[in-house]
């Protein structure tokens, strides 16, 4: 019977198991205002490797439309189960549900997840010595966790920078249009900088042939990928914005530039993987509107080629100074700049309309 019991039954399982009764235990023990949520957090985070159904995941997100004490609570039994486990499974189901209540939340998670680092607190999201060595396949999967948690910490800083939190709302379209025009090149090259970085990082997941990953990796997968995208869109949109202002771009900035949109043509790549390897659990729809967002490398390179060509543009030189200047110091008339000003307006209009397209 015991061989049998030893086939059949891991013994870090049965550890697990012991650690979940003995967590859910001492929840049940407190008896306060907020042992549900106690209770709730040591479901969704449990030792078991299945996937979490939907219905307790919603149970929780249910806690962003109460107050923001319960949140606040939430969180922070979220992340000190993060920060004490060993246990690759726990980890990931933790990273999972970070993921899910950043992005389907609503504002008052995305508020407090950030509350920690900016008010000098602990990052809970930093596990860099994380380490589960029981076997091979979790020293891998270990791996893959830091990088998740490095990338939560980049979506939320990213979020911060840019005004904008990347997350499953549809009504940003109208918001980031209003947002880019009226900022400064300054803002607009720090939002660039900002979504690149995010995007750099998303990259730097190591991938190779016989890459596979565990059913709990793929559902936080989904939502990393929906990310990525989301940053492609922003980034794309400032990117043409940039380029409608070529002529006002110092040479410092249009090189940035042109250095992003080389960068971006070589990380499309990991991109198009990543898509592919989560398309199962996408729907067809999203899979076909992530697809239209991807750079192709001819509108990169279009891009990458009108940065150059304002770094390389020539000054004006002194015995030239004379046409640049205004009317009523030249020897043109008012009616003749009044020509010029409207070719420009005209021209400033149909490039903003060919953006907002």
């Amino acid at each position: 019977m015991s061989a049998w019991v030893k086939k059949r039954i891991n013994p870090q399982t049965l550890v697990g198991v012991f650690k979940d009764r003995l967590s859910t235990g001492r929840a049940i023990a407190k008896q306060g205002p907020l042992t549900q949520i106690d209770l709730l957090v040591l479901r969704v985070t449990s030792h078991d490797e299945q996937v979490v159904e939907e219905e307790t995941v919603r149970s929780v997100l249910e806690l962003g439309s109460s107050s923001r004490m319960r949140v606040s609570h939430c969180i922070r039994v979220l992340m000190e189960r993060l920060s004490k486990t060993n246990s690759w499974v726990v980890a990931l189901k933790c990273l999972n549900l970070i993921q899910t209540c950043l992005y389907d939340g609503g504002f008052m998670f995305q508020d407090q997840f950030s509350v920690y680092p900016v008010n000098g607190g602990r990052n809970y999201l930093n596990l860099s010595n994380f380490r589960d060595a029981s076997s091979p396949s979790t020293w891998a999967i270990s791996v893959r966790i830091r990088w998740r948690a490095r990338f939560i910490e980049q979506w939320i800083q990213t979020g911060r920078l840019i005004r904008c939190f990347l997350d499953a709302r549809k009504d940003r379209s109208s918001k980031r249009i209003e947002k880019c025009l009226s900022v400064s090149n300054r803002k607009l090259l720090r939002d660039i900088n900002a979504l690149h970085d995010l995007l750099v990082l998303a990259a730097s997941l190591e991938t190779e042939e016989s890459f596979e990953m565990h059913v709990l990796e793929k559902e936080g997968m989904r939502i990393i990928v929906a990310v990525i995208f989301s940053a492609c869109e922003e980034i794309k949109f400032r990117l043409h914005e940039a380029q409608a202002r070529v002529a006002t771009l110092q040479t410092s900035e249009a090189l940035v530039l042109s250095a992003v949109c080389e960068k971006l043509s070589k990380q499309s790549m990991v991109f198009r993987f990543l898509l592919e390897l989560v398309r199962g659990e996408l729907l067809q729809d999203e899979c076909s509107s992530f697809e239209q967002i991807l750079f192709s490398n001819d509108n990169l390179m279009d891009l990458k080629r009108s940065f150059q060509l304002a770094c390389s543009s020539v000054r004006v030189s002194p015995s030239s100074e004379q046409s640049a200047l205004p009317w009523y110091s030249s020897g043109t008339t008012s009616d003749e700049m009044k020509v010029r000003k409207n070719r420009s307006i005209s021209a400033f209009a149909s490039s903003r309309s060919y953006i907002s397209r």
